[in-house]
C-alpha cells in the first residue's frame, strides 16, 4: 500500500503544482486586471466563459473522457494511434462545420437567450475560441494524463497559461480594450496553442477516418454528452439566468466570487486526476480495489485542508486585493467553495461508475435531474434574491448529484467506503470552519496571517475524535524518524 500511495502523492502533488500555479498566478492577476475591466466587463466575461465551456463539451462530443478509458484497453502502440488520430480528425471535422454554422447563425440564436450582450463581436470570438479548445488543445494533456505523465500535462497547461496571460496583458492592460479585449486575448491564445497541439498530435497519432477505431470510442462518449450538458448547467447555467435579472455589475460580482471556487476544482480535479489510473487498474487489479476505500478517505482529508484553507482566506483575499465595489465577493466566495468540496465527493462514486465498471448509459440521466433541480431553484429564487439564490442553489444541485451517483455506483459496483472515518472528517471540518468564522474578525493581513494556524483546527480535531488508526501512526512515526535523519534539525525541532 505504501508504494501504491507514494506513488498517488507523487502524481498529485506534480498535477496540484501545475495546476494551483496557475491559478494562484491567475488569482493574483485579479487586482490588477480589475484596475481596466470594470464589473460590468467581467460580467459579459462570466457570461462568455459560460458559453465557452458548453460549447467545448457539445463540440468535443465526450471524446475525452474516453481517452482515460480506452488507454490501457489497447492491444499496441500503433491500435492507440489510430484510435486517438482517429478520435481527433473526426472532432475537427464535425466541430469545424458546426462552428461555421454558428458563426454565420448564431446572432438569432444568443440574441434570444441574452438581454445584454451582443452577439458581435462577444458571443462571436468566444465560439472560435471553444472550437480550438475542442478540436485541438484539449486532446493533449488528456493524452498526458491517461499515459500518467504528469510533468508533460501541467508544462502543457502552464504553457496555455502564460501565453493567454501575456495576450490578455497586451489587450487589456496595454491597449485597454476591456472585455473586449480580454476575449481576443483568449481567441489569439487558442489559436497559437491549436497550432503547437497540431505539431504534437501529427507525431503522437495517425490521423484517420476508420470507423473500426472511432466506433467504440463513440460508443462510450456520446452518452456522457448530456451529462457533461447537465455538468455544465450545475456549474454556469446560474449566469445564463442572472443575466437576465441582475445587472452586469452583479454578474461580476458573481464570477469574481467563482474564481475561488475554481481554485477548489482545480485541487480537487488534481486529486481526482492521479486517482483516476487507479480506479481504471481496479477493474482487473483485486490489490488496487482493496486499497480504494483507504485511498478515498485521504482524499477527502486532503480536500478538507484544501477547503478550509480556501475558506478561512477568501474574504480577506478579496478585501485586501481587489477593489470595494467588488468586496461582497468574498462572502459568496466561501459557499461556492464548499459547493466545490461537494463535487470533490462526488468524483469518487463517478469514477466507480465510469472508469472501474464502464457503465454511462445511465450516467446522464442522473446528472440531467440534478442540473433541473438546479435550473428549477434558479428560476424560482433568482429573481427575488438573485445571486445569493444562485449559490444555495448550486450547493443544493452538487449535493442532490452526489447522493444520486453514489446509490448508482454502490448498487453496480460495491466500494466498502470507510464511512466512520469520512464522517470525522466532515464533522472536523465542519467545525473547524464554524471556529475560524468566529476567530478571524480582524484586518484582512492579520486574518491571512492566522490562516495557518486555523489549518491546524482540523488534525487537531481528527486526534480528538479518533481518526487516525494504529497502522498509520506507526507509519507516520517512521516518516517522521526518516525525515530526521535526513535532516538532523528535524530531530531537534
Amino acid at each position: 500500500m505504501g508504494t501504491t500511495l507514494g506513488k498517488l502523492a507523487k502524481l498529485s502533488a506534480v498535477y496540484a503544482f501545475g495546476d494551483i500555479i496557475t491559478k494562484a498566478a491567475a488569482i493574483l492577476l485579479l487586482p490588477v486586471y480589475m484596475r481596466y475591466l470594470r464589473p460590468a466587463d467581467y460580467g459579459i466575461i462570466g457570461v462568455a466563459e459560460m458559453i465557452k465551456q458548453i460549447l467545448i463539451v457539445l463540440l468535443s462530443f465526450g471524446l475525452m473522457g474516453a481517452i482515460a478509458r480506452f488507454y490501457y484497453q489497447a492491444a499496441s502502440d500503433e491500435e492507440r494511434r489510430r484510435s486517438f488520430g482517429s478520435l481527433w480528425l473526426f472532432i475537427v471535422v464535425v466541430s469545424g462545420g458546426i462552428t461555421l454554422l454558428l458563426d454565420q447563425f448564431g446572432a438569432a440564436i444568443f440574441g434570444a437567450l441574452l438581454r445584454q450582450i451582443p452577439f458581435d463581436p462577444y458571443i462571436r470570438m468566444t465560439i472560435w475560441t471553444a472550437f480550438f479548445q475542442a478540436a485541438f488543445v484539449t486532446i493533449p494533456p488528456n493524452l498526458f494524463r491517461a499515459r500518467e505523465q504528469a510533468i508533460s500535462y501541467v508544462g502543457f497547461n502552464v504553457l496555455a497559461f502564460s501565453l493567454t496571460t501575456c495576450c490578455i496583458i497586451g489587450l487589456v492592460i496595454w491597449r485597454q480594450q476591456g472585455a473586449e479585449g480580454y476575449m481576443r486575448a483568449q481567441l489569439l491564445a487558442s489559436a497559437v496553442m491549436a497550432a503547437l497541439s497540431t505539431l504534437w498530435l501529427l507525431r503522437s497519432t495517425s490521423p484517420n477516418l476508420r470507423l473500426t477505431y472511432l466506433r467504440p470510442l463513440l460508443i462510450y462518449s456520446l452518452p456522457l454528452v448530456p451529462h457533461f450538458v447537465a455538468h455544465w448547467a450545475l456549474n454556469f447555467s446560474d449566469r445564463a439566468i442572472l443575466e437576465r435579472y441582475v445587472s452586469l455589475d452583479q454578474l461580476g460580482i458573481y464570477t469574481l466570487a467563482y474564481q475561488f471556487g475554481f481554485v477548489m476544482q482545480l485541487m480537487v480535479g488534481a486529486g481526482n486526476n492521479a486517482l483516476m489510473p487507479m480506479f481504471n487498474r481496479a477493474a482487473k487489479d483485486a490489490a488496487d480495489m482493496a486499497n480504494l476505500p483507504r485511498v478515498i478517505t485521504y482524499y477527502v482529508l486532503a480536500i478538507a485542508l484544501v477547503v478550509l484553507g480556501v475558506s478561512a482566506s477568501a474574504d480577506s483575499m478579496v478585501r485586501l486585493l481587489m477593489p470595494p465595489v467588488y468586496h461582497d465577493a468574498g462572502m459568496i466566495a466561501i459557499w461556492i467553495v464548499v459547493s466545490y468540496m461537494v463535487v470533490g465527493l462526488y468524483y469518487m462514486p463517478m469514477n466507480v461508475l465510469a472508469q472501474t465498471a464502464g457503465r454511462t448509459l445511465f450516467i446522464p440521466l442522473l446528472t440531467l435531474t440534478a442540473a433541473a433541480c438546479n435550473i428549477i431553484l434558479n428560476l424560482i429564487f433568482v429573481p427575488r434574491w438573485g445571486i445569493m439564490a444562485a449559490v444555495v442553489d448550486t450547493l443544493i444541485g452538487f449535493l442532490v448529484l452526489l447522493l444520486l451517483i453514489f446509490l448508482a455506483a454502490q448498487r453496480r459496483c460495491p466500494i466498502g467506503y470507510e464511512y466512520g472515518r469520512i464522517g470525522k472528517v466532515l464533522l472536523a471540518l465542519g467545525a473547524s470552519l464554524a471556529i475560524a468564522s468566529m476567530v478571524l474578525r480582524w484586518s484582512p493581513i492579520l486574518n491571512l496571517v492566522f490562516v495557518p494556524g486555523v489549518l491546524l483546527l482540523l488534525p487537531l480535531a481528527l486526534w480528538a475524535l479518533g481518526f487516525w488508526t494504529a497502522q498509520e501512526l506507526r507509519y507516520l512515526g517512521s516518516l517522521r524518524h526518516t525525515l530526521a535523519a535526513r535532516w538532523p534539525g528535524a530531530r531537534r525541532s
